[in-house]
């Protein structure tokens, strides 16, 4: 990856800290955004994107289609405010 030029991310609109990431990311030089496309739709969650033509990018909040992952340990406590009264 360090010969590379450009890097990708795409912003899949799963909701949670993922578009927080790539703005950061696209303050980076070497990054640029990457088109989305609609996925599928469910009836219970609504509609569901995925990187353009499927491709599997840099960085992207759906973790299917991104060479990079946003796992970072103990997250649950800060997705789920609710959890902190079990500490």
């Amino acid at each position: 990856a360090a010969s590379r030029r450009v890097f990708y991310c795409c912003n899949c609109k799963v909701g949670g800290h993922g578009q927080r990431f790539s703005e950061y990311l696209l303050e980076r030089p070497d990054w640029e955004v990457f088109p989305e496309q609609k996925w599928f739709t469910d009836e219970k969650s609504g509609q569901f994107y995925c990187p353009l033509g499927k491709k599997v990018v840099d960085f992207t909040d759906e973790t299917q289609f991104s060479r990079y992952s946003m796992y970072i340990k103990g997250r649950i406590w800060l997705e789920e405010k609710t959890r902190m009264w079990d500490l």
